[in-house]
């Protein structure tokens, strides 16, 4: 074991390294959120009824996004769950786009 990162949970050294961990998660997470703000501004407004998708559409796919976010808690990262989680986040965007087209912003503002 190199003792930071796969060190046995609850010991000392585990969470001795928990802030470190934290903080290199957290500006992992900000640095990234910097590259892709411009894809979350919409190119258009698009008409009001368009833009909402309903709240049960908005449960289910919160619900979705949450169970498989659970299950890699649970059971750990796997090519297979990361896949999993991969489609069923787009599904959850897609069911939460309400018909609407969802495309990528090229032009940075």
């Amino acid at each position: 074991m190199s003792g930071w990162v796969d060190s046995v949970p609850g010991s000392g050294v585990w969470w001795a390294t928990r802030p470190l961990f934290v903080l290199a998660v957290w500006l992992i997470l900000a640095a990234l959120s910097l590259a892709v703000v411009r894809w979350e501004r919409p190119t258009e407004a698009a008409p009001r009824e368009s833009r909402d998708p309903g709240a049960m559409r908005i449960r289910i796919a919160a619900l979705l996004a949450f169970v498989v976010f659970a299950a890699e808690i649970q059971w750990g990262l796997s090519l297979l769950l990361l896949t999993l989680t991969a489609a069923a986040v787009a599904v959850a965007l897609r069911l939460v786009t309400s018909g609407r087209e969802v495309t990528v912003n090229p032009q940075p503002s």
